[in-house]
């Protein structure tokens, strides 16, 4: 009898603490934003943004998965702090037919840079199956309303700062040859590349100096405090989030995103990075 009612007060014990876990994996942290204030200092110990600031958004998944409200609160918190430049590294949307009208609302209190904001596209932006080119050109043209610089493989110099935006690794759009054609590996660039999995593609220029942004993983979105992600969409788990170390000259961040496909988070909440 006595071990009948061990087993029995260990199993509803256990069954409580699962509920719970659920409970705060579904509703707390999916909406939990961790503000992440980052350092962006030069392999030479220089600050590449010079006393300006910079803050990376990713992976907002708009459509039915992510609460409309939740997101335009954060977007409204995020201009309040008056960053220089705001970047947004891939998939805004979870495609579905009409999504349109759902992103077009968002956009209207989508955060804007003082001096800049620049996005490049993730797999989902190019809708089912991440191959259909018409779901991206249509969305592109949606941002570039708002006043969002699309970087479709492709750079710009703002600053003194290569800005330089790779297409999607997944929907196949990416051309590193066209992103990196007449920029100097002499001047401080930060990359946004939406899968951080670029960065082991044989042509990736190990000589540019810089940052590379990056997000695609949620951080595996669920796992065990101090343990790795069990599920990754990535094919190098050295990837899940936060700061990599490439090498001597670059340095990698990805960023957890703040949205989700399944609105589920267990240490690893939504992120938004703000660096300096």
């Amino acid at each position: 009898m006595y071990n009948r009612r061990k087993f029995l007060k260990v199993f509803f014990s256990t069954l409580s603490a699962g509920a719970s876990s659920l409970a705060y994996a579904h509703g707390i942290e999916p909406h939990w934003v961790d503000w992440n204030s980052v350092p962006m200092p030069l392999q030479n110990g220089s600050s590449l943004l010079q006393g300006r600031s910079l803050i990376q958004i990713s992976d907002l998944h708009i459509g039915s998965l992510v609460s409309a409200t939740y997101l335009k609160e954060t977007f409204l918190k995020i201009q309040s702090l008056d960053a220089d430049y705001i970047v947004i590294t891939g998939d805004f949307i979870s495609y579905k037919p009409g999504i349109e009208k759902d992103l077009s609302e968002l956009l209207r209190f989508f955060p804007k840079g003082k001096k800049q904001t620049f996005a490049i596209l993730g797999n989902h932006d190019y809708g089912f199956f991440f191959n259909d080119p018409e779901v991206a050109n249509d969305l592109s043209v949606l941002l570039k309303e708002q006043g969002i610089t699309v970087l479709r493989n492709e750079h710009r110099l703002v600053d003194g700062i290569q800005w330089i935006g790779i297409d999607d690794l997944w929907s196949k759009r990416i051309d590193l040859q066209k992103s990196f054609r007449n920029c100097s590996p002499d001047i401080p660039s930060i990359i946004l590349a939406h899968n951080p999995d670029t960065i082991d593609h044989p042509l990736w220029p190990n000589h540019f100096k810089g940052w590379i942004l990056s997000g695609h993983t949620h951080g595996g979105q669920c796992r065990l405090p101090l343990l790795s992600p069990p599920i990754l969409p990535v094919k190098n788990r050295a990837y899940a989030s936060g700061k990599v170390q490439i090498n001597l000259d670059q340095t990698l961040y990805v960023n957890r995103g703040l949205g989700h496909l399944t609105k589920l988070r267990f240490c690893a909440r939504p992120e938004v990075t703000i660096f300096s």
